[in-house]
């Protein structure tokens, strides 16, 4: 088991921060966010410029629902790797979480900056966008999430819920139809196909 692995190698050189970081990894993967959290933070103690292991602190405090330390982290891997797309993508995540929505887009847009194929920041512009009204551009970066990623199901359920609102019933259900093919667990979206269906069938009532 890689977490087995994990220990091994720590126990044999328990001063190797890139170790600790990659046990935090494995932890993480496992749900093991306390335990992850112990790991980074002795990483952190042992090379405190580790940027990877800054940024996989801040995902594991924002999965404990720590929103404003992952902000922290985040910002601390970015001081060290400024072209960190990922870590950008995340701290929008995060600010968003907490309703900085400007902030958001700013950091949304850095990861695309230096990363333009990253689907997560274009859908979580996408989010943002419309939250703040800006509907048409947020189903345009919803469309360039899904050119990037044709079968990111939430993608896919918020560009549906985004042409719902637009009054554009028949493309919310085909993109509502497509998250749920690749992700038939999806109930928000099952939701909104529902609705869609309702408005259509509606519309067409003399």
């Amino acid at each position: 088991e890689a977490i087995a692995a994990y220990r091994e190698a720590v126990a044999i050189r328990p001063d190797f921060a890139d170790g600790q970081c990659a046990l935090g990894m494995g932890l993480a993967r496992k749900g093991a966010l306390d335990e992850a959290v112990t790991a980074y933070r002795e990483s952190l103690r042992l090379d405190p410029n580790l940027a990877k292991a800054h940024y996989n602190l801040g995902n594991a405090l924002n999965r404990q629902g720590w929103i404003d330390e992952s902000i922290r982290s985040f910002r601390e891997s970015l001081r060290i790797q400024p072209r960190f797309a990922d870590a950008h993508c995340n701290l929008g995540n995060a600010l968003a979480a907490q309703g900085q929505l400007d902030e958001a887009i700013t950091e949304y847009r850095e990861a695309i900056r230096i990363k333009p194929g990253l689907a997560n920041a274009h859908k979580g512009l996408g989010d943002v966008l419309v939250r703040l009204g800006r509907v048409d551009e947020g189903i345009a970066a919803f469309q360039e999430a899904i050119r990037i990623q044709p079968d990111y199901a939430n993608a896919h359920a918020n560009l549906a819920a985004a042409y719902f609102d637009r009054g554009e019933y028949e493309e919310a259900a085909k993109h509502a139809r497509e998250a749920l093919r690749i992700d038939p667990a999806h109930a928000a979206v099952a939701e909104t196909l529902d609705a869609t269906k309702a408005a259509i069938d509606g519309r067409g009532r003399p």
